[in-house]
């Protein structure tokens, strides 16, 4: 990204047990993405997900619609059924700012991918 360009928004999910995801998010999380982000998470309720994390390393900007399908995720996931990793600095403070830290379950990441 450092020539200014922006990644493509994309949401691609893995399932990783009966009722565990993986969702991976890439580009800008916003009013025009996050009905992207929100079909992907009904499919995943629909089809019995119980526990979803979701990987945030290339989303660098986040906004209250993208903040909002999150939360709509975690409230019906439950706290411990909805975890963020990776989230970037800008991201983070949306979350800190708006208070939703508090009521979101956040996990950072080293570099190579593991919990820190």
């Amino acid at each position: 990204m450092s020539d200014g360009i922006l990644p493509e928004f994309t949401v691609s999910s893995e399932r990783l047990s009966s009722d565990s995801y993986l969702l991976r998010v890439t580009g800008e999380l916003d009013l025009y993405t996050a009905p992207q982000l929100e079909n992907e998470f009904v499919c995943m309720l629909r089809d019995g997900a119980a526990y979803v994390l979701v990987d945030l390393r290339e989303v660098p900007f986040l906004d209250s619609s993208g903040l909002g399908v999150l939360l709509a995720a975690a409230n019906r996931l439950g706290k411990d059924g909805l975890v963020l990793t990776g989230l970037g600095i800008e991201s983070r403070r949306v979350l800190e700012i708006t208070g939703a830290d508090r009521l979101l379950t956040l996990v950072d990441v080293s570099p190579s991918g593991a919990p820190a």
